[in-house]
């Protein structure tokens, strides 16, 4: 029986990114759009969707979207190893999901050199069969483009594991199934209008989900 792959987000799903990119993005609006007055639960809605959807919230002018975008990934690969976590079991699940013969790929809106980075600071590069980032597919989540390339690699029996009502909502535009974590800034009301296929409290929960797939 031919074993599902998996396909991960990477901020709040594999990572613990939150105190990472919160503060990115209140060093880059404090620098450069002071006259920007955000809240911490603002901050939390830029979670998930495209640096430059973000940015085009607090400007009309593309040019200083672009210039945003760019401060943004600087001062975040800067801020990567002071602020950057791996969630708790994230590491020894990987090993077993690969243990038990899974492909394993991600689907982020994230650059993918920030991707890589972040994986070889916390230890996981080498668990993943494909990686798509921003750049990577033709439209971000929640177009299922990405989940379509991954499919090309790792086969069309997959299921998406996400943090965001985002992710889940690419998932059902790709038709496959979806887990939904809890485990970080998303409760589980947010997600109750994409209906995923599974719930978890903690990461190594997957092992029981795919443990017949």
């Amino acid at each position: 029986m031919e074993k599902i792959g998996i396909i991960f987000d990477v901020d709040g799903t594999l990572l613990d990114t939150y105190n990472l990119i919160e503060k990115t993005y209140m060093k880059v609006f404090d620098e450069f759009v002071p006259e920007y007055k955000y809240t911490k639960e603002e901050l939390k809605s830029f979670f998930g969707p495209p640096l430059e959807d973000t940015f085009r919230k607090v400007t009309n002018d593309e040019s200083k979207v672009d210039f945003l975008v760019k401060k943004y990934r600087e001062y975040n690969h800067a801020l990567h190893k002071e602020y950057l976590k791996i969630f708790p079991n994230v590491q020894t699940t990987l090993e077993e999901l690969k243990r038990r013969g899974h492909r394993l790929a991600v689907c982020s809106n994230k650059a993918k050199p920030a991707i890589e980075l972040g994986f070889s600071i916390t230890g996981i590069s080498d668990y993943f069969d494909i990686i798509i980032g921003l750049e990577g597919a033709l439209k971000p989540k929640p177009s299922p483009d990405g989940i379509y390339k991954i499919m090309e690699v790792i086969g069309k029996n997959v299921i998406m594991v996400g943090d965001t009502a985002f992710d889940i909502l690419t998932a059902n535009n790709a038709n496959i199934p979806s887990i939904a974590c809890l485990y970080a800034l998303t409760k589980k009301e947010a997600f109750e209008s994409v209906n995923p296929t599974y719930y978890i409290n903690s990461f190594e929960e997957i092992l029981d989900i795919v443990k017949d797939k």
